[in-house]
């Protein structure tokens, strides 16, 4: 019978990976692509990354990802590939999470794939952007490499904590690896660095009050979060951000309730939602058994919820607000802890073989009630299908591919361009505009064509 379990899974896994990466087809660079990339090819790496860190951006690795960019080695193809990267990224990440902590979750190779597919799959079916999470490269090459290494780094604080001596081997090869992903991160967006920075400092102050001693590995890891911190906050591209944003202004107060409210709000529509309880129950009944006390699991879910609910304090200091690609960053970690919470309770009740078939069989009549008729509540799953089977990305594959065309046609340098009919929500984030509005965006989007001027044609 748990061999019927893992094939009527696998099929749900595929049914519900299959249209975004057939959205791939239809995913084309974003306006605001085009400035990054195009500075980054023409001041080249390191003069950008310096030039930057002094008058626009400290985020040093999230500038190295925009150098990776399709744009700057006129790629325009390779955009159909950056979904599928991030997928397997998405699953490879959790799979390496997943072996970290074998010690304290005993399980099978193909279990611990199985489990990747389906964290990969809950984080689709909960992210408040699918576009700025998939097809967005400017938005996710800030923000989704730094939630995959935070898993990482997770699984490689947690692996210490039966290590009897710093200088063995694996304790060296371990903390150079987690010093590297805490380079990534801090250098990908504020709102990473201050979960990692809060988790790091947790973690050091829990080995002091549990040895009584201090742990050198989590102290090294420590002062090199001090220091990148310091690298990012007092940097002078974000002192003039700042100046620029008024967040200086802002209120302390006005910040934290902010946060706090944001964050409540994302997880009551979570609560709110029955597909997400139906992917719950699909991962709580492949859950094993844990082999470590529930207090640590406790600790670390409580960490885990805290650092959440601080997470969009960055974003209401630089902007006011949350952007999408933030927002998808912070559900990463509301799932992780989530799905902690599942270990635990996992770990605390006892259910019987005939009970995971009740729980199992109910498992699917929700989940087809839920997708087929309450597409209200959810769920990124049934947008995607909805764009492919209505047309919408199709059509605006067509639209993108025909502008293409007619501006590499056209003879002069200054182009006027029609406006796009056809938005699908999962994979279309923004399109030029107007000569009265934002052109300093669409004079990137002429230059890497080739013309001095293009806009959009107005009615």
């Amino acid at each position: 019978m748990r061999q019927h379990y893992t094939i009527l899974l696998t099929l749900l896994i595929a049914f519900s990976l299959i249209p975004f990466i057939l959205l791939s087809a239809s995913a084309f660079p974003a306006i605001d692509d085009f400035p990054c990339s195009l500075a980054a090819r023409d001041a080249g790496l390191i003069t950008s990354i310096v030039t930057w860190y002094k008058i626009w951006t400290a985020r040093y690795f999230s500038v190295f990802m925009w150098w990776l960019c399709p744009l700057v080695r006129g790629w325009d193809s390779a955009y159909q590939l950056t979904a599928t990267c991030i997928l397997s990224g998405h699953v490879f990440t959790s799979a390496g999470f997943l072996y970290l902590v074998r010690r304290w979750i005993p399980l099978s190779t193909s279990a611990i794939w199985l489990l990747a597919f389906l964290f990969t799959l809950g984080y689709l079916s909960l992210v408040p952007s699918v576009s700025e999470c998939l097809y967005y490269y400017n938005g996710l090459a800030c923000y989704q490499p730094a939630s995959m290494f935070s898993l990482l780094v997770l699984g490689l604080l947690i692996r210490p904590w039966d290590h009897s001596s710093f200088w063995a081997t694996n304790s060296l090869v371990e903390c150079g690896l987690t010093g590297a992903l805490l380079f990534c991160i801090i250098g990908s967006n504020e709102s990473s660095m201050l979960a990692i920075t809060l988790l790091i400092s947790s973690f050091w102050f829990y080995f002091i009050l549990k040895r009584r001693s201090i742990s050198t590995f989590y102290s090294l890891l420590l002062f090199e979060v001090i220091l990148l911190d310091a690298l990012v906050v007092f940097s002078p591209a974000t002192q003039l951000r700042m100046e620029a944003s008024g967040s200086e202004a802002r209120d302390l107060l006005w910040v934290l309730l902010n946060s706090l409210q944001y964050s409540s709000t994302f997880v009551f529509k979570q609560l709110s939602n029955p597909f997400f309880y139906v992917s719950s129950l699909v991962f709580y009944t492949c859950l094993p058994k844990l082999n470590q006390s529930t207090k640590e699991l406790r600790l670390i879910l409580l960490l885990l919820l805290i650092v959440y609910f601080l997470s969009h304090i960055p974003s209401f200091m630089g902007e006011g607000l949350v952007q999408g690609r933030t927002a998808n960053a912070n559900a990463y970690l509301f799932l992780v802890a989530w799905l902690i919470l599942l270990f635990h309770l996992k770990q605390s009740l006892m259910l019987q073989n005939q009970h995971y078939k009740i729980i199992f069989c109910g498992m699917l009549a929700v989940f087809s009630i839920s997708f087929f008729i309450l597409p209200k509540f959810q769920n990124n799953i049934f947008a995607a299908y909805s764009d492919l089977f209505s047309g919408l990305a199709e059509n605006h594959r067509k639209e993108v591919l025909a502008r293409f065309e007619y501006i590499e046609s056209a003879k002069s340098d200054s182009v006027k361009v029609s406006p796009y009919r056809y938005f699908p929500s999962s994979t279309f984030v923004t399109d030029i505009e107007p000569n009265n509005g934002n052109t300093s965006y669409n004079s990137f989007y002429a230059r890497y064509y080739g013309k001095k001027h293009i806009e959009l044609k107005t009615n």
